[in-house]
């Protein structure tokens, strides 16, 4: 299962390939799909948090722990 450190990536490799608002010949078109995109990371974030939660706590990894809180934090929990 990906990190959150490797599911923001995917999505920030895709934000970036959209390019700019500025530079987007149809703004209206380039705001739908840059709310996509970081709603599909929100949700995959969401996923990997549950997943961690769920995990029993004597095989969760230290590292694993340490995303579980970050997750928390980011979507206040």
């Amino acid at each position: 299962m990906p990190t959150v450190e490797n599911i923001k990536e995917k999505y920030l490799k895709q934000h970036d390939a959209l390019g700019t608002r500025k530079d987007s010949p149809d703004k209206d078109k380039f705001d739908v799909q840059h709310r996509a995109i970081w709603a599909e990371c929100t949700k995959k974030l969401k996923a990997r948090r549950d997943t961690l939660a769920l995990k029993d706590k004597a095989e969760i990894t230290n590292d694993e722990l340490d995303e579980l809180s970050a997750l928390k934090r980011e979507f206040h929990i």
